[in-house]
């Protein structure tokens, strides 16, 4: 069977696509793999107290240690949301996004699967995701930038041709 993977992140114009695969995928009977890459995460900082007040023993008359309370020590960095909750949590956010863009292909009657990735370079998850998964052709949507703002920028999509690992199909939406 043969497998798309498409690219969605979040925004409208990526999800300009999924017309596009609706009715390529419905003319094949090929598989679709929704994709998002996100930037890896950090741990959420738990605001600081600035104090705790801690116990110490000192030594009391008749060998019975004494408690003073009056000890304070800075609070120690804790945080309210680990790397790897962060990185569950996001994951979940990204499966949510997918699941909302894929219902229509769904709906549609195709075989829809979705999938978050997490890394800096959203070029190198689509292709490294693209080859782990032996898929046949990898569907995006283009930005619409040019000249300048894309030197600046960057092109995902144009990064992803280049490789030229597998058959690309970008479309640029109009709005």
């Amino acid at each position: 069977m043969t497998t798309i993977l498409a690219t969605l992140d979040g925004s409208p114009t990526s999800e300009a696509i999924i017309p596009v695969l609706a009715k390529l995928a419905g003319g094949m009977g090929a598989r679709i793999r929704l994709l998002t890459v996100l930037p890896p995460p950090a741990a959420t900082p738990k605001p600081s107290t600035g104090f705790r007040e801690i116990a110490h023993e000192t030594g009391g008359s008749l060998g019975v240690p004494l408690i003073d309370s009056n000890l304070l020590k800075p609070d120690e960095p804790t945080s309210e949301e680990s790397t790897g909750q962060a990185i569950a949590r996001v994951k979940a956010e990204g499966e949510e996004m997918l699941d909302n863009a894929g219902r229509p292909l769904r709906d549609a009657g195709l075989d829809v699967e979705v999938e978050v990735a997490i890394g800096d370079d959203p070029a190198k998850e689509i292709i490294d995701n693209a080859l782990e998964r032996h898929v046949d052709m990898i569907a995006m949507s283009t930005h619409g930038r040019s000249g300048v703002r894309r030197v600046i920028q960057g092109s995902v999509a144009a990064a992803v041709v280049s490789a030229g690992v597998l058959p690309v199909l970008l479309i640029r939406p109009t709005s």
